[in-house]
């Protein structure tokens, strides 16, 4: 009985791309990724305005282009993953369609037979 769902079908059907940027954005999607984020940022600044190091002055460019080039590649893994959520929503919506299917053609056998009964 190892019968195989859909979403098992959906995961092995994900080419290492997909897998990839799944794993990614899991990370970069989360509460632990964005205090590191901050504190690096917030460190990053303090560190910069105090004087210890003078390599990047205000208004931080290269703190900048950091920020654009990580918005820009993170911004595509993300989009990435949110598409292979799509078809596995949309794989997801049509189990769900057949299931209800099969259960109204149930249902309606049930009724068929409740019917024959009360009419005997």
């Amino acid at each position: 009985m190892n019968e195989k769902t859909w979403h098992d079908e959906h995961l092995e059907k994900l080419n290492f791309s997909q897998k990839l940027a799944d794993k990614i954005s899991k990370i970069i999607c989360s509460w632990k990724y964005i205090l590191i984020i901050f504190t690096i940022t917030l460190s990053w600044i303090i560190i910069h305005l105090v004087g210890i190091l003078h390599f990047d002055n205000y208004p931080f460019p290269l703190l900048k282009l950091f920020f654009s080039i990580h918005s820009f590649f993170f911004g595509l893994i993300i989009i990435i993953s949110q598409n292979s959520q799509k078809e596995r929503d949309k794989i997801h919506a049509d189990e769900d369609f057949k299931n209800n299917l099969e259960a109204k053609k149930g249902i309606e056998e049930i009724q068929q037979q409740l019917n024959k009964l009360i009419n005997e």
